[in-house]
This record gives structure tokens, sequence and C-alpha cells, in this order.
């Protein structure tokens, strides 16, 4: 690279490092904070509200009763291969952040002929359930503004950090829940699923009202959404929920290993503060993340067709084309 090129890149680099400064922000009840420490405590208390607490009091129905086992789950547990592990770091992507640990990719993918033994010991131990993951289940949280001139925490997307070790292991499991996603979910779930576009979502929802309008009937939409979906979603729900579709008690156990050890620091203009222990969330950045996510809204969709079923809710046009209460 050329002076030129070089003097470039760094401007580039320069100006979007700026871009992404969070100079100021603005609390709930429109008090500014400019200071450093300031800030720090506004963010502090809101990823501390949203990640380390947890309001899942239990469900008022079982999820069992509504719940249709899967059968095709016994091959999520079978001992970890060393080829599988090799594949997964032979396919990690250059170019990404590194977490609290300082490593990225391509550090590992360079040395792997000298690390590998270590990992294959770490997938092991993490198949026995003989490793402690708090040490290394630790995260940088890192804000990306999803508007120009953000301001306010819900104006930055928290993207996870996540040490290589762990976001191996989870990848691992990703890689063996991912090819039985699609037999495990609703077939309106569209998120997150290979081969599944969430324009056909769109497409399927416009359809949807062209039917009203021929009907000639009122019709009143409501578009509902999910708040802060990966950031509150409740662990031991979620582990509720796997045990009733079938999950062998390893999975589970897996699971709760990963959710119960994992530790978050929020990173302010590159400057990492105080640690708090997630109680709930699903990280976004964390490869297992996305797959857990479309397990949560396949639980609603059950929920929902459970109502239809008891006569709780019905289609105001029937016979559009399936016997479930469409979530899309």
């Amino acid at each position: 690279m050329g002076y030129a090129e070089t003097k470039f890149f760094h401007s580039n680099a320069t100006i979007k490092y700026r871009k992404n400064l969070v100079t100021v922000l603005e609390t709930s009840d429109g008090a500014i904070a400019n200071e450093h420490r300031e800030k720090e405590k506004v963010l502090w208390e809101d990823f501390k509200d949203r990640l380390g607490t947890s309001d899942f009091m239990g469900f008022q129905l079982d999820p069992a009763q509504f719940i249709q086992p899967s059968s095709e789950l016994h091959n999520l547990d079978l001992p970890f291969q060393q080829e599988e592990i090799d594949a997964i770091v032979k396919s990690l992507p250059n170019n990404k952040s590194p977490g609290p640990d300082g490593f990225n990719n391509e550090f590992l993918k360079k040395s792997w002929p000298t690390i590998k033994t270590d990992f294959y010991a770490l997938g092991n131990d993490f198949y026995n359930h003989s490793v402690c993951l708090r040490s290394i289940n630790s995260s940088y949280i890192t804000l990306i503004p999803k508007i120009d001139g953000a301001r306010k925490v819900n104006d930055f997307r928290p993207i996870s950090l996540l040490n290589s070790s762990v976001k191996l292991i989870t990848k691992l499991l990703a890689n063996r829940l991912q090819p039985l996603i699609t037999s495990l979910v609703h077939k309106n779930q569209y998120d997150f699923i290979k081969k599944r576009t969430i324009q056909d979502c769109v497409a399927w929802a416009y359809e949807y009202i062209h039917l009203y309008q021929n009907s000639k009937k009122d019709i009143v939409i409501i578009k509902l959404d999910f708040e802060k979906a990966f950031d509150k979603f409740e662990h031991q729900a979620m582990i509720t929920f796997m045990k009733a579709k079938g999950f062998s008690d390893k999975w589970l156990k897996w699971m709760q290993d990963i959710f119960y050890s994992g530790t978050s620091t929020v990173l302010l203009n590159g400057s990492p503060r105080k640690t708090f222990h997630c109680k709930r969330e699903v990280r976004q950045g964390d490869p297992l993340s996305p797959l857990l996510f479309v397990l949560a809204a396949y639980f609603l969709q059950s929920l929902i067709n459970k109502g239809k079923s008891m006569g709780m809710l019905r289609l105001p046009i029937p016979n559009v084309g399936s016997d479930d209460f469409p979530v899309i």
C-alpha cells in the first residue's frame, strides 16, 4: 500500500470512528449527559436494567400441553469431532473485531497448528460439563448508531464482541441446530432461516390485506413488535420451552452453562467500564442467537395456534390456505 493509499485509508477510518463516537446521550427524562462518566452512568443503568435483570415469573400454561416434541434431535448431543472444530476455524470471516481477549479470527487461523489442541480440549470439557465458562464467556457491547445523530440509548444497536473460544463453542451448536430448524418451527416463520426471506413475509401480508379489500369488510390492522427482542429474551423461559420441544438433558445443560455464565461490559467510545452478569438476552453477534430467537418466535406461534383451537381467536376470513392463525 502506497503513501497516498495509506493516507486515504487512515482518513476514512478516522472519519468512520468520529462518526460513531458517542458525544452526547439523552436520558429517558430528557436530561443531557456530556461528560464521559455521566454517559457511562446512563449506559450502565440502561443495559443493567435491560440485560442484568429478569422478569420471568413462570408460565401460566404448561408448554408441554401445546408444543409437539420433535423426534429429530437425537444427533445434537453427539461428541464433538476435531474435524467439526477445524472446519469452523477455517470458515471464520476476517476483519472482525476481537472480544475481550483481544484475539481476532486472523490470529486464530494463523496460529491454529499451535493452539488447536487446547481448543479440542475445551470442546471436550464443554461436552462433559467439566469447564467453567465464566472465565471466557464475557463480551464487550459495542454501540452501532441506527440513525444519524444518534443520542438516545435506543438509537444504538448493541453488538456483542465475544471471545473467540466461547464463540467457537456456540458455533458448534449452531451448526448442528441449523439443518433442523425448518422442521422445528412454523412454516410462517421467515427470519434467520436459510432459503426463506423476509420479503416473502411482506408479500404474504399484502396478499392477506388484498383478501380483506375484496371482502368489503371493515378491517383494523395492528402491527405488533417484540420490544428489544434479543435483549429481553428470558433464559429460563427458553430452557422450559426447549425441554417441552424434546431437546435432550445434555443440550439443556449446555444452554444453562452458556446462559448463566455470561457477563457483559458496554464500550463507550472504545473504553470498557463496569461489568454486569447477564440474566437474560441472546447476544447479537453470537452465531447461536438467531436460531434461539426463531425458536422463541415459534413458541409465540404455538400459543396463538392454541388460542385459535380453543376458540379464543378466530380468522376474520376463513379458509385462507392455513389451518393456523398466522404470525408473520
